[in-house]
């Protein structure tokens, strides 16, 4: 939104005053909010390690990923305020002004752990031997035998969210 008014004092001065504003929002809620890996047979002391309540995300190789384990809210805020001057010299028009702006992000982005499973461990004859032709990723993720596994933890988190892991 802006608002602007033009003044003009005399016929060589041209004042122009602006003032603005603007608020958007982002937000991703995950469908699992609000859920946790308990539902899922995990330890709580596991999931007090991770950074928000929702289900841990679970990959496999040659099929779709499961779970949306982020929980995202980033407000954004700008205001502003500007004033722009013509004088008339004559044949020549001085123009100066000034603006001033502030611009606010608080930015909340939480994910919780992630889980891979590859074909690896179900192939064969030889589970050590890589292979393309032989096993499946959900069978391993079945048998539970993980590629690999990730539980992001922010280095300094300011803002507190409802969301949060306990």
């Amino acid at each position: 939104m802006v608002i602007g008014t033009t003044i003009t004092p005399t016929p060589a001065w041209v004042i122009n005053l602006l003032v603005g504003s603007g608020r958007w929002r982002e937000n991703q809620n995950s469908p699992p909010k609000g859920m946790n890996g308990l539902a899922l047979g995990f330890s709580s002391a596991l999931i007090g390690q991770f950074q928000t309540e929702t289900l841990p995300g679970f990959s496999f190789e040659n099929y779709a990923s499961l779970s949306n384990r982020r929980f995202l809210n980033v407000p954004r805020e700008t205001h502003n305020l500007q004033a722009n001057f013509i004088k008339e010299l004559g044949p020549h028009s001085l123009k100066f002004g000034w603006i001033t702006e502030i611009a606010r992000l608080n930015n909340t982005d939480f994910k919780t752990a992630a889980f891979s499973f590859a074909r690896g461990l179900t192939s064969g004859p030889n589970a050590a031997a890589a292979s393309t032709v032989s096993g499946n990723s959900i069978a391993s993720f079945l048998l539970g035998t993980g590629a690999s596994g990730s539980a992001p933890i922010a280095a300094a988190i300011a803002v507190t969210s409802p969301y949060h892991g306990a």
